[in-house]
């Protein structure tokens, strides 16, 4: 005869296995952005190096700013051929070397052959050179 606390066999709950619980709650927890494999990470790295790559190979117009001046308008509209304009600045002063619009350094011009050149005397840090590429100065 059964007492108020015993239950009989088809009453009683079994506690579940707790092997299986830890299992169902590490199968329900997945994160949204699983770690990279091994191979994905390779993969990008190649293709960073390749996109930098590329970065590197394009080409920017380089100015050399040799001198400046402010004219007025009737000036400028009696320029002509053969018209010598004669600035402020020394012949032999440095002049600024140019990345759109934005000095990067600057320079003693040279004549190599029959070609003008420039010998860089001062230069920017990597960082203000890069900033001078940006397209929105």
């Amino acid at each position: 005869m059964a007492t108020e606390t015993e239950q009989s066999p088809q009453e009683i709950e079994t506690p579940p296995n707790a092997d299986s619980s830890e299992a169902s709650v590490a199968e329900s927890f997945e994160p949204d952005n699983p770690a990279p494999e091994p191979q994905d990470s390779v993969a990008s790295a190649k293709k960073n190096a390749k996109n930098f790559h590329q970065i590197l190979s394009i080409r920017v117009p380089l100015i050399v700013k040799v001198a400046q001046k402010k004219l007025t308008m009737a000036e400028i509209l009696k320029l002509h051929i053969g018209t010598v304009i004669q600035f402020d600045q020394d012949a032999y002063q440095h002049v600024e070397l140019m990345v759109n619009n934005s000095v990067i350094g600057l320079g003693q011009p040279v004549k190599i052959g029959e070609n003008f050149g420039l010998m860089i005397t001062q230069i920017g840090n990597i960082t203000d050179t890069i900033k001078a590429l940006k397209t929105d100065n």
